[in-house]
């Protein structure tokens, strides 16, 4: 089959035709015919010349204008290359920014704990963005407690540096402590969190009952026991009782002296201008008279540290007798006397730090026995 050429399809010979005068003049006749002459162009261009060509629009196609403009909402112009140009490299500065965006939004979404790629699209990141709740407050490290997270507006994830003192100890020891006399008592403890069940302590060693003038309540409720210090003489301290009617069931006492509550010692001696030669005290009676001298303290305990015993029918009995009452070692020492005597210590349950009465006390063991009796004493206490 014989080839053609692509525009005038004219035949073209195969190497084993042979070409006659007749082919080749009809190639030459398709070659004329085809070829335009300046002629045919001149009438051509004079055509088109006068043809009414209308302008291009969105619905028809026509004439348009260049433009370089690039900001123009015009839609009967065609843009130059230099406004593609234009156009293409802000295009490619818009696309380079809104990756950098991109690589920031994710940084910005994984600082806060949200997972983000910049493989994802925009509308997944913006959906991210959707379900974030922006963080406010202005609660700082130290006052949230340790490693308890928390959110301000500084950012979310935020660790506490405040120490839990009561998980720490129940009775926290003051790191200060000051004292308004005879107002109140201040404790400064450490910085933390209390909850409310905590005690804030402070050393108060010698905050005890024998540190306290008795009677005296201070914090906690401890109230003290020390008697104030009193110190004195009291000279002639003179006791006398005449024909009292004593026996077994009838005792006759009478209270001969005080030892103020406070005192450490209370010494008892006989007035030397009492009598000659001086005396403690005599006693008349007649019968069988036991004569005891008993010391009782605040609660009623009693302690009979001295017995005598008289015989006859209106016999008299002198004593010279000295007693160091003292609550340092908490004994009564008796000095001197013609008679025997005791010394003794104080029973365990007997107070020695309160008023301490030294009572006389007669019993009779005759149906009667009349008792008279006299004292004299000075007294120094201290």
């Amino acid at each position: 089959m014989p080839l053609e050429t692509d525009r005038l399809k004219l035949p073209l010979p195969l190497g084993n035709e042979t070409v006659t005068r007749e082919s080749i003049n009809g190639i030459f006749e398709k070659i004329d015919a085809g070829v335009a002459t300046q002629a045919d162009l001149d009438t051509l261009r004079e055509a088109v010349s006068q043809m009414d060509i209308p302008d291009a629009s969105l619905t028809q196609k026509g004439k348009v204008q260049l433009s370089d403009v690039t900001n123009s909402t015009a839609k009967d112009k065609a843009a130059t290359p230099s406004a593609v140009k234009i156009a293409f490299d802000e295009a490619t500065s818009a696309k380079q920014l809104g990756v950098e965006q991109k690589a920031n939004v994710v940084a910005a979404l994984n600082s806060i704990g949200v997972s983000a790629s910049t493989s994802e699209s925009w509308a997944q990141l913006v959906s991210k963005l959707t379900t974030i709740v922006r963080s406010t407050g202005n609660a700082t490290e130290a006052q949230v407690l340790t490693s308890v997270t928390f959110s301000n507006e500084a950012g979310n994830g935020r660790i506490g540096t405040m120490p839990n003192r009561s998980a720490e100890n129940h009775h926290m020891p003051a790191i200060d402590s000051t004292l308004w006399v005879g107002d109140r008592v201040f404790l400064r403890p450490p910085t933390g969190y209390y909850n409310g069940e905590s005690w804030v302590t402070t050393p108060t060693p010698t905050l005890i009952p024998e540190n306290l003038r008795r009677g005296v309540s201070t914090i906690g409720g401890v109230v003290g026991t020390l008697d104030p210090s009193n110190s004195g003489m009291v000279l002639a301290q003179y006791t006398s009782h005449r024909d009292k009617p004593v026996d077994s069931d009838r005792p006759f006492e009478f209270t001969v002296v005080e030892k103020p509550a406070g005192t450490k010692q209370l010494f008892l001696f006989p007035n030397i201008q009492s009598s000659t030669p001086p005396v403690s005290f005599w006693a008349q009676y007649n019968g069988t008279t036991i004569f005891t001298y008993v010391a009782v303290d605040k609660n009623g305990t009693m302690w009979n540290f001295m017995t005598f015993f008289g015989y006859g029918n209106q016999a008299r009995t002198y004593l010279n007798y000295q007693y160091l009452i003292s609550s340092i070692d908490r004994t009564i020492r008796t000095f001197s006397g013609s008679y025997p005597f005791t010394v003794a210590n104080a029973p365990p349950n007997f107070d020695m730090e309160g008023i301490v009465k030294i009572v006389g006390r007669a019993t009779g063991n005759t149906p009667t026995t009349n008792f008279n009796f006299e004292s004299n004493y000075n007294y120094i206490y201290g």
